[in-house]
């Protein structure tokens, strides 16, 4: 988005020192030429890189990299510029934090399902290995007491019965007190109980009224088992602000062709009888003279804003040029970060 705090950018020539920049037939009034020349630099102030740390915008045309080769940067125009007021290097990732609900309780708890199956399991063998050596022994016994006579052999094999009935016997006895037990208040209130709490933790149950009361009833709610995620990197963005105050006219000429410039190189074109947008220019802006600032990779301009009243108040030169301004610069990385197998951030591109 671009954005002129007052109605009306003023439209200048891409050379300050051009007869066009000062108005038709030498006049001080701006010009309302909109030509801009490929390959055009600019420095404000003009004695800039005296100062020896600089920053520099490097205005580029749009070139997708291809799989197996690097995007080429064909530079159309150049900004020098003080370094900008603030600079705020942030990283990002994408974070998520979905509920993994009745799946991550049993991703959670495998260990336990499975402990409890290799106790089930053991249970049930040890019960059949005490049936079997039940027979076994009652028909020992019946064949050593009963000489091998055939009346012998029933009378073990009886007994090894009744040893092996043991078991059977005790699963009867228990159900049968469980049964009489539901005729006891507390057993029941501890039945409806039970049956409220299947209710309010079934994951197949939805979210009606019946399951809300149910959880109001016994003051509990599913555990969403909720998790974090890594769903990759944001792609970096940048906010670059700039007070300027032009000491003369021509100065404040410069500025308005580096707004001018800043302003087409984010703008498409028309394409296909205007069915179509093409891709803008792309930027990138380097530092000179810093240590341990890092270069702004090819970006695209998200946001651009020009205020003509930095000072607060209107102020002109007498050709009508403002006598300062703010302008604000956001920017947004074309592709994300990673390490490297150098151990270096870099992109797939290398941009």
């Amino acid at each position: 988005m671009y954005q002129d705090s007052i109605p009306g950018a003023i439209n200048v020539t891409l050379d300050p020192n051009s007869a066009a920049a000062t108005g038709a037939q030498g006049s001080s009034q701006p010009s309302t030429s909109s030509a801009v020349t490929a390959a055009s630099s600019y420095t404000y102030p003009s004695d800039l890189k005296s100062q020896q740390i600089y920053c520099n915008i490097l205005i580029g045309q749009y070139a997708r990299a291809r799989s197996a080769t690097n995007a080429t940067f064909a530079t159309t125009g150049t900004v020098s510029l003080p370094m900008p007021l603030n600079f705020l290097d942030s990283y990002g990732a994408s974070i998520g934090s979905p509920n993994l609900g009745i799946f991550g309780a049993l991703g959670q708890n495998i260990g336990a399902v499975e402990n409890a199956a290799t106790n089930a399991l053991n249970t049930i063998e040890n019960n059949l290995e005490r049936t079997s050596k039940g027979a076994i022994v009652g028909g020992f016994l019946g064949a050593i007491f009963g000489r091998g006579r055939v009346g012998g052999a029933a009378a073990g094999a009886v007994a090894g019965g009744t040893i092996a009935a043991l078991g059977a016997d005790k699963i009867r006895e228990g159900i049968a007190k469980g049964f009489n037990a539901i005729s006891d208040n507390a057993s029941y209130n501890q039945i409806k109980k039970g049956i409220a709490t299947s209710v309010a933790l079934n994951p197949l149950a939805g979210d009606g009224p019946l399951v809300q009361t149910a959880r109001v009833s016994r003051g509990i709610v599913p555990n969403p088992h909720t998790v974090s995620t890594f769903e990759g990197m944001r792609l970096k963005t940048y906010n670059l602000n700039w007070r300027f105050s032009p000491k003369s006219e021509a100065e404040s000429r410069t500025i308005a062709a580096i707004v001018e410039l800043i302003k087409r190189a984010m703008h498409p074109k028309s394409a296909f009888a205007s069915f179509a947008l093409t891709y803008p220019n792309v930027i990138r802006v380097t530092f000179s003279g810093t240590k341990d600032i890092p270069n702004i990779r090819t970006s695209f301009i998200s946001n651009f804003q020009v205020n003509p009243y930095g000072s607060g108040q209107a102020a002109f030169f007498r050709s009508g040029y403002p006598t300062s301004y703010e302008i604000q610069l956001e920017l947004q990385e074309l592709e994300t970060l990673f390490v490297g197998a150098n151990g270096a951030l870099t992109t797939a591109h290398s941009r």
